[in-house]
């Protein structure tokens, strides 16, 4: 999806379309859903998962986001995004997200997908700001979000797996 690369199909040549406009943020659209419901088809108890937000960037699915109070926690909050992800979940709509949010009043982490607990990265924002005012004006700010994903997100290979890392991005 970033590089915009097509796929040669029956002979003729592949086009490179570009699902994202990096260069010009404010050319994308950007929507929030709030309460955002899916059922896995595999799932023979037809079980739903709903996510509290989730970000759409041109009607790709690229941030979820769970919210916990204080008194729970952000890693609660972490436990239920991995827990989205399992076979039995919607697992395959977590193939287009490329930001995990973990948030509570208190504190705001962050991953990819997949990422274990102990690896989702604190995100400090200013002090004085609430944690959702400070998802809003740094992480979720179109021109922050997409410059993260474009250059802060990248893809480690080990054996036979390759897996999707957030790098910190302070």
């Amino acid at each position: 999806m970033l590089l915009g690369e097509g796929l040669e199909q029956k002979g003729k040549p592949s086009r490179h379309i570009n699902y994202i406009d990096y260069e010009n943020p404010s050319k994308n659209s950007l929507i929030i859903t709030e309460e955002f419901s899916l059922t896995n088809a595999k799932n023979e108890q037809k079980k739903s998962t709903r996510i509290d937000l989730v970000l759409f960037v041109n009607g790709i699915p690229f941030v979820s986001i769970e919210f916990k109070n204080s008194c729970v926690g952000a890693n609660e909050a972490i436990k239920q995004l991995l827990n989205h992800q399992h076979p039995d979940r919607i697992e395959n709509f977590y193939k287009f997200i490329q930001l995990c949010i973990a948030n509570c009043s208190t504190i705001t982490k962050y991953g990819t997908t997949l990422t274990p607990s102990k690896f989702y990265n604190v995100f400090k924002g200013k002090s004085s700001d609430d944690s959702v005012k400070m998802l809003c004006n740094n992480i979720l700010k179109p021109s922050n979000l997409l410059e993260f994903i474009s250059d802060f997100i990248f893809f480690s290979k080990s054996k036979d797996k390759t897996n999707k890392i957030a790098s910190r991005y302070q």
